[in-house]
């Protein structure tokens, strides 16, 4: 009797510890399974970051050329303009920051590139000139346009002039502005000057310091109504990349007196179908 018990109880610790080896070998197994599972869907997102990286640079070098395509055309010509409303051969709406839509220019089946060259402004245009600067614009058909400068010393004097296509100086917009501290007579101490525009016509400013400081400069604003483009002193060339579905826009400031590159900008977004601007 007692041997068939110590049998009995032997035979139930052998199945208890084979049914704790079967329970801690699963969870070893589902263990190892999770971590597998993980580091696959880890590896596989890498993967997928990779080639949208990859798709992505591919975009901004497709974008690189179109700037590229722009500066060339700049070059031959330093007042272009382009877009889907204004091209070489007809040109109804010139563009401005706000209005005009870019040239699609196919590079293959999956890539692409739009462009857009404007130096128009939509309501006011700001710039600074530094002692001994010149700017010019172009006010054609503007009616009239108003002048205005945010200070001057003394010191100051800030000319203006309205030439024809000729070259010609239309004196009736000639004027010379100065500070009212100043004991000149040769000015009119005023900050701000309403001119008459036309065909062809094209404004010209002149800032100049009777001092030695060469850090002096004056800003000015150039208006002819709220919603009327105007000229600016910035030529924007602006080239969006598309490959397969990722985008990259690059946008290059260009001073139009110099023709100094003034900034670059690159707007990125991976994997979708609108650029979002910073």
């Amino acid at each position: 009797m007692k041997n068939k018990y110590f049998k009995n109880r032997l035979s139930s610790s052998k199945t208890h510890r084979s049914g704790a080896a079967l329970i801690i070998t699963l969870l070893m197994v589902a263990a190892v399974s999770g971590i597998t599972f993980f580091a696959s869907r880890l590896a596989i997102r890498e993967i997928i970051i990779m080639s949208k990286f990859e798709d992505s640079m591919k975009a901004y070098y497709i974008a690189e050329a179109g700037i590229e395509q722009g500066l060339l055309m700049r070059k031959e010509n330093p007042d272009v303009e382009l877009s889907a409303e204004c091209t070489a051969k007809n040109c109804q709406n010139k563009p401005t920051n706000t209005t005009g839509t870019p040239v699609a220019i196919t590079v293959d089946t999956n890539s692409k590139y739009d462009l857009k060259i404007w130096h128009r402004v939509v309501g006011t245009e700001s710039s600074c000139l530094k002692k001994d600067e010149a700017s010019e614009y172009d006010i054609s058909g503007l009616g009239t346009v108003t002048l205005s400068i945010d200070s001057m010393t003394g010191n100051d004097y800030f000319e203006y002039f309205v030439i024809d296509s000729s070259n010609n100086i239309d004196y009736a917009n000639k004027d010379l502005l100065c500070s009212l501290s100043n004991p000149g007579t040769n000015c009119s101490h005023k900050l701000s000057a309403n001119i008459s525009s036309g065909a062809g016509k094209k404004l010209r400013l002149h800032y100049y310091n009777s001092t030695l400081d060469s850090a002096s400069q004056v800003c000015y604003h150039i208006s002819a109504g709220a919603q009327t483009p105007i000229d600016s002193r910035t030529h924007i060339i602006e080239s969006t990349g598309t490959y397969a579905n990722n985008k990259r826009k690059i946008r290059v400031e260009i001073d139009r007196n110099s023709g100094k590159i003034m900034s670059i900008f690159d707007f990125v977004l991976f994997g979708n179908k609108e650029i979002i601007n910073p």
